[in-house]
C-alpha cells in the first residue's frame, strides 16, 4: 500500500511538473510574441513618425535669382544664405516657415545656396561688403533682415528674429544699397 501511495505521488508530481513546464513554455512564447509584436509596432511607429517628419520637414528647394529680388515699400527683405546639408540652415528655414502665415505681410524671403553655387557666394560677398563685414566667409546660415545681419542660428534667437522683423518693418529699414546688386545680374 505504501508503494502504491509513493508511486501515485510520484505520478502526480510528474504530472504537475510537466504541466508547470508546459504552462511556462506557453507563457514564454506568448511574452516573446508580444515583445516581437511590440518591437514590430515600434519599428512601424518609428517609420511612420520618420515619414511624418519628412513630410513636415520643409525642403528649401527654391534658390532665388537676382532678378527675383524686389524692393516693396510695404515689405522688408530677408536674404537667407544657406548651405545644402546644413542642419542649422534647415532649422532656421523651419522657423521661418512656421511664422510665414503670421508675418508674411512683413517680408519677402530670398534664399541663396552658397556651398555649391559660386554665383550665390558672390552675392553673399556683395551683401557682406555692403554691411562692412568680412567678405568670403561661407559660414551659414547667414541672413539679413532689413539692414541687420545674423550669423548662425539656434532657437534662442527666435525672439530676436521676430523683434527685428517687426522693427525693420515698422521703420521700413531695408538696405537700399542692395539695389545695386541687381547690376551684377546684367
Amino acid at each position: 500500500m505504501k508503494k502504491q501511495v509513493i508511486v501515485t505521488l510520484i505520478i502526480v508530481i510528474i504530472i504537475i511538473s510537466s504541466t508547470t513546464i508546459i504552462l511556462n513554455q506557453t507563457t514564454i512564447k506568448k511574452t516573446t510574441s508580444k515583445n516581437h509584436l511590440t518591437q514590430a509596432e515600434k519599428t512601424t511607429t518609428t517609420k511612420n513618425v520618420s515619414q511624418q517628419e519628412k513630410s513636415k520637414k520643409p525642403i528649401f528647394t527654391h534658390t532665388a535669382k537676382l532678378s527675383d529680388i524686389t524692393f516693396e515699400k510695404d515689405k522688408i527683405n530677408i536674404y537667407f544664405f544657406w548651405g545644402d546639408g546644413c542642419p542649422h540652415c534647415e532649422e532656421l528655414f523651419t522657423f521661418l516657415e512656421s511664422i510665414k502665415d503670421e508675418y508674411n505681410e512683413y517680408f519677402n524671403l530670398y534664399g541663396f545656396e552658397v556651398w555649391y553655387n559660386e554665383d550665390n557666394g558672390k552675392i553673399m560677398d556683395y551683401f557682406q561688403e555692403e554691411l562692412g563685414e568680412t567678405v568670403g566667409s561661407r559660414s551659414v546660415p547667414y541672413y539679413i533682415i532689413g539692414d541687420k545681419s545674423f550669423s548662425g542660428y539656434s532657437s534662442d534667437t527666435n525672439e530676436e528674429i521676430l523683434d527685428t522683423i517687426e522693427e525693420k518693418y515698422e521703420n521700413r529699414q531695408d538696405i537700399k544699397s542692395f539695389e545695386g546688386i541687381l547690376e551684377l545680374n546684367k
